[in-house]
């Protein structure tokens, strides 16, 4: 005999003794507490058995879901008791319902970045072998850190960032300096044309003061985008591109290159509303729905809403992709026709 159908016969009687002993007394206090105890005791035999009948992703998190059954059994006298065990028979005895499972697993795309130049994808990769190999000589991995200082940060910030970290003190200045002097050069810009729609504002320029505060917000975009900000910084750098491109917005609204920059900024914000309200505006007013289309899956996507997903990579423009993104097209042809 099981544990679970002992502990039900053990609730069974000792709910049933309870009531007994409650019956003819009803008006004695002694026996009111002696039901009490023998019910506390029948519900915490019935517990565990409840427990166990409920599908396993009803069970977590377990100490809270068996005090719950516990306090069912308990503060439902007779009812609470006699219910899981009426429902451990009927689950006993009917059949189980048949489940179909309407989804399949499809193994994870590859990516391949594209590529051009083979000899520069050489480079760098020789280039990250010396820099992490810390067995050789300090010069040579001063060289290898020299080739990537003039390649996007996007694609090096996180060698650089590791660089950071070396034991030896040369080649740490050398990267803080690369990284020091890329922030530096645009946070310059940033200062001049701050001056300069400053200017145009106090002049009542309407079109300087529209192309400088549009620079401003591609240029706060350019910290994040290069990866030259983190935290704090990060998080400053995203509110000043969403502050300078509603400004923007408002003296030139058909703008649909601000919009796009307004809303990628949004969707990396997690502002999904906004994000999606600023895409949709930029396709409203003329732009491509093939540079759109990726950013609302990725939005829908997010509210799990996969069926918009399916339906927005297969679009008809898709085929105009690059090869990553259609591999994302055949992943999701993939799970369709699974």
């Amino acid at each position: 005999m099981s544990i679970e159908v002992k502990l039900t016969f053990a609730a069974i009687t000792l709910e049933m003794t309870a009531i007994a002993l409650l019956l003819p007394h009803s008006s004695s206090v002694t026996m009111l507490c002696a039901y009490l105890l023998l019910h506390g005791i029948a519900s915490v035999c019935m517990t565990p058995v409840a427990w166990l009948l409920m599908p396993a992703h009803y069970k977590e998190p377990k100490f809270w879901v068996m005090l719950l059954l516990l306090s069912l059994c308990f503060f439902i006298p007779v009812f609470g008791v006699f219910g899981f065990v009426i429902a451990q028979i009927i689950t006993f005895f009917l059949p189980k319902s048949a489940f179909r499972q309407d989804f399949v697993q499809v193994p994870a795309p590859e990516y391949q970045p594209v590529r051009k130049n083979k000899q520069n994808e050489f480079r760098l990769g020789r280039t990250q072998e010396q820099l992490r190999n810390r067995q050789l000589p300090l010069d040579l991995r001063m060289k290898a850190l020299l080739i990537i200082q003039n390649r996007p940060t996007r694609y090096t910030e996180n060698l650089l960032r590791e660089a950071l970290g070396d034991p030896f003190e040369d080649l740490r200045l050398l990267a803080y300096g690369i990284l020091a002097s890329k922030e530096k050069q645009i946070s310059q810009r940033i200062h001049d044309v701050l001056s300069t729609l400053n200017l145009a504002i106090e002049q009542t320029q309407t079109e300087a003061a529209y192309i400088a505060t549009r620079e401003l917000a591609e240029l706060y975009w350019e910290l994040i985008y290069q990866n030259l900000v983190q935290g704090g910084m990060r998080a400053y750098a995203l509110e000043q591109v969403q502050h300078y491109a509603a400004q923007a917005l408002q003296w030139r609204e058909s703008d649909t290159g601000l919009r796009m920059l307004a809303g990628r900024a949004y969707l990396l914000a997690g502002n999904l509303e906004q994000a999606e309200s600023a895409f949709k505006a930029a396709i409203s007013l003329g732009l491509p729905m093939v540079r759109v289309f990726s950013y609302l899956a990725e939005i829908a996507y997010l509210r799990r809403d996969y069926a918009t997903v399916r339906r927005l990579i297969n679009q008809p423009q898709t085929e105009r992709q690059l090869p990553r993104l259609r591999q994302t097209t055949e992943y999701w042809d993939e799970g369709k026709s699974s």
